[in-house]
């Protein structure tokens, strides 16, 4: 009876350093595959979009003050769906921005909130854009008319083309659908 006990106990310790050895791939296989049906992408997309976060999450721990490495982070969240992940990563920036990285964020942030149709979320950050670089990037103005097109928020989508002429901006298209509303 001993012999047998021995024999089943190492049994289960053999069972477990297999389980413990072979799990992770498991889980990995588990998340990639979660990944691919959610996505529609390819198992070598994926792998590579989550060896990207594995590498750009190194990088941000070696660094946290490079915002490049926000941006890599967040797109390849953003590839694999996880667009509140994405918005996670830009904002626990802890720098103050200013300038290209101020633009970059805004705006990177704006285009994960449409994705969500958050489009009030997404003007704020047009907003800020506008705000801070004096009507700069027209593509923010346009933007953020768009977003009050579909919106049917009138009042401010005539506002703020209004403004958008008065920073040099122009566009056809938007002006065709804000006659129509």
């Amino acid at each position: 009876m001993p012999k047998k006990l021995l024999l089943f106990g190492l049994l289960i310790i053999a069972i477990a350093i297999l389980f413990v050895l072979f799990y992770p791939n498991i889980a990995e296989k588990n998340k990639i595959k979660h990944y691919i049906n959610q996505t529609g992408k390819t198992e070598e997309e994926v792998v590579k979009n989550l060896n990207n976060i594995e590498k750009w999450s190194g990088k941000i721990q070696e660094d946290d003050s490079n915002f490049d490495y926000y941006i890599e982070l967040a797109r390849a969240y953003k590839y694999l769906g996880d667009t509140d992940k994405a918005i996670e990563i830009y904002e626990s920036y802890p720098r103050e921005k200013q300038g290209t990285v101020l633009y970059l964020y805004c705006n990177n942030l704006a285009k994960l909130y449409e994705e969500k149709n958050d489009y009030e979320e997404a003007n704020k950050r047009y907003l800020e854009i506008i705000r801070n670089f004096n009507g700069q990037y027209k593509n923010a103005f346009a933007s953020l008319i768009e977003n009050y097109i579909i919106l049917k928020d009138k009042d401010n989508a005539w506002k703020y083309y209004i403004e958008f002429q008065k920073a040099g901006g122009e566009d056809i298209e938007i002006l065709k659908k804000l006659e129509k509303m």
